[in-house]
């Protein structure tokens, strides 16, 4: 209607037209111009905004804005030519003129707005995927006594932490400790979904302290992380779940232990985290529902989408090794 009605007074100041008489074509012309807006729609749905310029999407534009306004103005005169009077079909014909420019013009418009609502649609998905992603990382923080740190690890702590009071307190009181702070970081829901990668890799050597208690010399542990990637923000409780698998699966049915080897660096413009152990298994794990790294993968691909990966391989010569990769886009400045 506002466009309509703006055409009409174009027509009224440019050709002195008369005012019943131009809001018929005002309605008629603008109705023939939305018509003719739903392929210019679905090419952007097909031609995205590039990221940089782009002479193609410039060329493909200008070309299809050329088309669009030259059918508009066929299908115009046509229908005037049935629809109008003869003292009107010619005043319509000296309008064209300018009405070809006007085509150029509602074109833009038109594939500007479609562009605007795609992009409002796809904020609006990441924000309710974003909105998801902190429930789930909420979740996972309420769940992490059960899961991460289930009944049985904190039975196996508790039992191995009161052996310790009757022969070293002093150990005593470190592991007692320790285990406060993991239960206290795990319960936090204040915490970020995101948390640095220094405080993320303390969480875990509390854990592995915890768990050095039950296995003693069968288990050893080393983490290295490259100093490019100290200061970047990663997914809560991202890395303790592979240390954890670790253990489960390659020291705790080891009689001889084992170790692990936690590295992590940059690589390109990702994250990338590797845990290998020195298991009694020569092929690698699979990562199945309903274990730690089944749900942590869920959790990647809610955060990150198609952007990270989790894969596990055999380690050499025995063993297995876990590979997770996530986008460094979230790194914080030193």
């Amino acid at each position: 209607m506002a466009m309509s009605a703006i055409y009409a007074i174009l027509l009224v100041v440019n050709a002195e037209w008369p005012v019943a008489g131009a809001a018929a074509a005002g309605a008629m012309t603008i109705g023939v111009a939305g018509a003719l807006g739903v392929p210019v729609w679905w090419l952007t749905s097909r031609l995205p905004i590039p990221s940089g310029l782009s002479f193609r999407f410039l060329s493909i534009h200008a070309i299809c804005a050329f088309v669009y306004s030259v059918a508009w103005l066929a299908i115009d005169v046509w229908l005037a030519a049935f629809l109008l009077p003869d003292d009107a079909f010619r005043r319509r014909l000296s309008s064209m003129g300018w009405e070809a420019i006007l085509g150029v013009w509602l074109y833009a418009l038109i594939a500007a707005s479609a562009y605007v609502w795609r992009d409002r649609l796809r904020l609006r998905a990441e924000q309710q995927r974003a909105r998801d992603a902190e429930l789930r990382a909420n979740r996972a923080r309420l769940d992490a006594l059960r899961a991460q740190l289930n009944p049985h690890f904190l039975f196996n702590a508790l039992h191995s932490i009161g052996s310790l009071a009757r022969y070293d307190v002093e150990s005593f009181d470190e592991a007692l400790e320790r285990l406060s702070l993991i239960l206290r970081r795990a319960l936090r829901l204040d915490a970020d979904i995101s948390v640095p990668l220094d405080e993320e890799v303390a969480f875990v050597r509390d854990y592995i302290a915890i768990e050095k208690i039950r296995f003693g010399d069968r288990l050893a542990v080393d983490i290295v992380a490259a100093d490019d990637a100290r200061m970047s923000l990663v997914p809560f409780l991202v890395i303790q779940p592979l240390v954890e698998n670790a253990i489960r699966h390659a020291i705790e049915p080891s009689a001889a232990g084992g170790r692990i080897d936690v590295d992590i660096r940059m690589d390109d413009d990702q994250l990338r985290i590797r845990v290998s152990d020195t298991g009694t298994d020569v092929s690698p794990r699979p990562i199945t529902n309903g274990t730690g790294l089944a749900a942590l993968r869920e959790r990647l691909s809610l955060l990150y989408g198609d952007s990270a990966s989790l894969l596990m391989s055999a380690n050499t010569p025995r063993g297995s090794e876990v590979s997770l990769r996530i986008p460094v886009r979230n790194a914080i400045a030193n």
